[in-house]
């Protein structure tokens, strides 16, 4: 899946089953991208970093620390 928003283009990494079906985003900005979620093996971190690299922009995020947002459904307070 790849949407484009003006200015904005929404790039999605679906893991397969080796990866336990976790769905991430990249939202591409004209200035930058910002990482949605994350994946839960090895394997496929690497393979959604080089999505990010490949890119060639650098990881926006809210602080100077920020780099990657995350969401869950749980009631977890993170």
């Amino acid at each position: 899946m790849k949407s484009t928003i003006p200015g904005i283009t929404v790039h999605l990494h679906a893991s397969g089953e080796g990866g336990i079906f976790a769905n991430a985003y990249l939202v591409e900005t004209p200035n930058g991208v910002v990482a949605i979620d994350g994946t839960l093996t090895v394997t496929e971190s690497r393979a959604f970093r080089a999505r990010v690299d490949a890119l060639k922009k650098p990881l926006l995020g809210c602080s100077s620390r920020t780099r990657i947002r995350i969401t869950s459904r749980g009631s977890r307070p993170w």
